[in-house]
């Protein structure tokens, strides 16, 4: 009887999704890219703002990308791809495409899937296709975190062995 239920509960470990922690890894370094804001001048007369294609001269402010002279825009078109706000002295960038530090934590997926915050540590868990930090991927049931071991993943959720093998395997009455 023993030997059966040892069975069944590895066909379960087998069946569902099974996956190996990934550990931890440095995060990449998600430094801002500089903007400079300045008026414009009559020798911006004929160029084009990239974002609405309209002359940049005359206009208010003006926005320099990087210290780039082919990178100027308009103040009020260079904007949050998410929010629309425009930026003081940086912004960051994702897909080629210009966000305010928030957004480009949602477009990169920087925010904890345990506690929902951003992660903001030197840190990082990749797992089950999300981010968390490494305090905050746990066991659903017994709530350790894994450190270096292995984690079962089970609808969705992740396990420590003895507790994924309690909800994923068969048991009798008499074993629960």
């Amino acid at each position: 009887r023993l030997k059966r239920e040892q069975e069944e509960a590895e066909r379960a470990l087998k069946s569902s999704q099974l996956a190996e922690h990934e550990g931890l890894t440095s995060r990449e370094t998600h430094d801002p890219h500089m903007i400079e804001k300045f008026r414009s001048s009559s020798k911006f007369k004929g160029k084009l703002c990239p974002m609405c294609g309209k002359d940049l001269f005359p206009a208010g402010m003006l926005v320099r990308i990087d210290g780039h002279d082919d990178s100027i825009y308009h103040f009020e078109c260079f904007t949050c791809t998410q929010c629309k706000s425009t930026f003081d002295k940086s912004y960051w960038q994702y897909q080629g495409r210009p966000y305010c530090f928030p957004h480009y934590c949602v477009a990169q997926n920087l925010w904890c899937a345990g506690c929902t915050k951003l992660i903001d540590t030197e840190e990082i868990v990749h797992a089950m296709d999300r981010t968390w930090h490494p305090g905050c991927f746990i066991c659903t049931t017994c709530r350790k975190p894994f450190g270096a071991t292995n984690y079962f993943e089970h609808m969705g959720r992740p396990y420590c062995s003895e507790h994924f093998a309690l909800v994923a395997g068969s048991r009798c009455a008499r074993c629960t």
